[in-house]
């Protein structure tokens, strides 16, 4: 009966959200239609919940049914593609999550002083918007509110906007950003996609997530207030205030070469990502390379990895077509999950480390790949160099306990191997299988004319025995 009771209360959830008309206090509010609006009552206010004219140009009314309105709902004109322009009234606190989400002809929004906070995918995918000016009484932009509104090229924010939230403007013809004194943070990816040229950050920000400048692909210059206590800029470069991290170099500024200063210890998440930049010079004493560090930077031929880096973040140098050699010094610890994987690396060395830990498919993709000198680690989660296919000798030596999972899955030009018998265990599809991509549902096969050697008895044996992979004891 329970259960029963639990189905019913979501599908009335989920049919309510469906019709544009549910609220977290529908169960104490009743809807109305009053002409082309649905809205819900609750005490002396309105929601308008769903927009059901044909109307270009609309106007929120102010009143309906002699109740103030003071929100526009949840998905209220969701996918709406006649409005082409929308007048926004003074009584209006909030406008609810994805409001106006795809409205594709909606080219003109007019906002009134009152407004507060702009919900989650408000106006995601408006794409023939053009223009937003937010009154000063908005404090809060919410994720992705106007993210894909690929026609927006001019911006003037509230200047007490709180947050500006993760995609706000990701992918936008915006080319000019001045934070407001009053903004405390930028989420991630804020404006990643952007046309953006030049950023000024405010005083009060004391926070900006890794990404929110990712490719951006125009930006020139980075510059942070004097008065802030966070941040700080130099050359147009993004650090902290001591500048020990370095947080978000611009994809457009001049030059091929960059000299990491000395003093600085961190690289930032995703602070190269989607560089031009064909050499970078990372200083000694750097520890950390974030997350997407350098991401589908392109045309990095070198980044030679210091000797005091300890942590390599996930996908830190992922699609880096042109950088074809990587020496992993034997102070890092930690390397992420697709590091290096989809990148040009022709030559590998790993320095002898028991104390590495390698997370999901850290080499995986490297199609240029030739040649691997396995190496010792303390743990993997596998896949290491999964589907690297051009990859035709593997060397294992007796340092080597633990094939891990999938490490060598999919590499289907590599047709023998070698497993000394320090190797105790191997794990799942490590050698010898990948995907049938002639079928039209994914299924494993052998890859054909593969085979193994070993010792007698070995793991090697075994794992061999366990997929029908022929065997030559030695």
């Amino acid at each position: 009966m329970k259960k029963l009771t639990a189905v019913l209360l979501t599908a009335i959830v989920v049919m309510s959200a469906l019709s544009g008309c549910f609220s977290a206090t529908a169960a104490k509010s009743k809807t109305v239609k009053s002409g082309s609006w649905k809205y819900t009552v609750s005490k002396n206010t309105a929601e308008i919940c769903k927009y059901t004219g044909r109307e270009k140009s609309v106007t929120i009314p102010e009143k309906l049914g002699g109740k103030r309105v003071v929100s526009v709902g949840k998905r209220a004109f969701f996918r709406n593609d006649t409005i082409t322009s929308v007048r926004i009234p003074k009584t209006i606190r909030t406008i609810g999550k994805s409001a106006f989400e795809g409205c594709k002809s909606l080219g003109k929004i007019t906002f009134a002083i009152g407004l507060r906070t702009i919900g989650q995918e408000a106006f995601y995918e408006c794409t023939s918007l053009t223009s937003v000016k937010l009154p000063d009484t908005v404090t809060e932009l919410e994720k992705s509110a106007f993210c894909w509104c690929e026609k927006l090229r001019t911006l003037k924010l509230s200047k007490n906007i709180r947050v500006i939230n993760a995609h706000t403007f990701n992918s936008t013809l915006i080319t000019k950003v001045t934070v407001p004194e009053n903004c405390v943070e930028i989420g991630k990816n804020a404006f990643t996609l952007s046309d953006v040229k030049t950023v000024t950050i405010g005083a009060k920000v004391k926070r900006i997530s890794s990404g929110a400048f990712d490719a951006a692909k125009k930006l020139k210059a980075i510059s942070v207030s004097k008065d802030n206590k966070y941040f700080s800029a130099n050359s147009g470069i993004l650090y902290n205030k001591t500048k020990t991290e370095l947080l978000a170099y611009p994809v457009a500024k001049d030059g091929t070469e960059f000299t990491v200063p000395a003093k600085v210890e961190t690289i930032g998440g995703s602070a190269f990502s989607s560089s031009p930049l064909r050499k970078i010079t990372l200083p000694v004493g750097l520890k950390t390379i974030g997350a997407f560090a350098f991401n589908s930077s392109q045309k990095l031929v070198r980044a030679d990895i210091p000797k005091t880096v300890t942590t390599i973040g996930k996908f830190a140098f992922n699609e880096c077509y042109k950088l074809r050699s990587v020496s992993i010094p034997s102070s890092v610890r930690v390397i992420g999950s697709s590091a290096f994987a989809s990148s040009g690396i022709r030559t590998l060395s790993v320095n002898h480390n028991k104390s590495l830990t390698l997370r999901d498919g850290v080499f995986s993709f490297c199609n240029e790949l030739g040649k691997v000198t396995l190496f010792p680690v303390k743990s993997s989660d596998g896949n290491t160099f999964e589907s690297c296919g051009s990859l035709t000798e593997v060397i294992i030596p007796e340092t080597v306990g633990k094939v891990y999972k999938k490490d060598f899955f999919g590499c289907e030009s590599l047709k023998s191997v070698t497993i000394p018998e320090t190797v105790t265990e191997i794990g799942s599809k490590a050698f010898g299988i990948t995907i049938d991509a002639e079928q039209e549902f994914y299924k494993e096969i052998l890859i054909k004319g593969f085979k193994m050697s070993g010792k007698s008895g070995s793991a090697a044996e075994k794992y061999a025995k366990q997929n029908k992979i022929p065997f030559t004891a030695k």
